[in-house]
């Protein structure tokens, strides 16, 4: 059995986002290195329950660094640009995950007083 199941649907993780767009805010998505489209190109064609994690944080370390450093990287970036959005108030910024969207949110959060 995978994961979480809801009978109307995939369940909260898969459009939590459009739950909050549709309460009128303005949403900003950004797919974590390891996930989605941005997981290695050989596990692209697998289902998308299997990420690219593992590779991606082995090449980190190597690298001198580490998986979640980069993502965390990939928020503060994508916190510039929403600032520089005219209809974006800066001050009312908010930041939101789910399992290591959610870990990922606390770190952001703890480095960049912005969010």
């Amino acid at each position: 059995m995978k994961g979480h199941l809801r009978p109307e649907g995939h369940g909260y993780q898969k459009d939590y986002a459009l739950q909050v767009v549709r309460l009128g805010y303005p949403v900003l998505v950004v797919e974590p290195l390891g996930f989605g489209e941005r997981r290695d190109r050989e596990l692209l064609h697998e289902p998308i329950a299997r990420s690219g994690c593992h590779a991606a944080a082995t090449l980190a370390i190597f690298f001198g660094t580490t998986l979640a450093s980069i993502r965390i990287h990939d928020l503060r970036r994508s916190l510039d640009f929403l600032c520089t959005v005219p209809q974006i108030n800066p001050d009312r910024i908010g930041l939101m995950g789910i399992s290591g969207g959610g870990q990922l949110s606390l770190w952001a959060a703890a480095i960049d007083p912005r969010f």
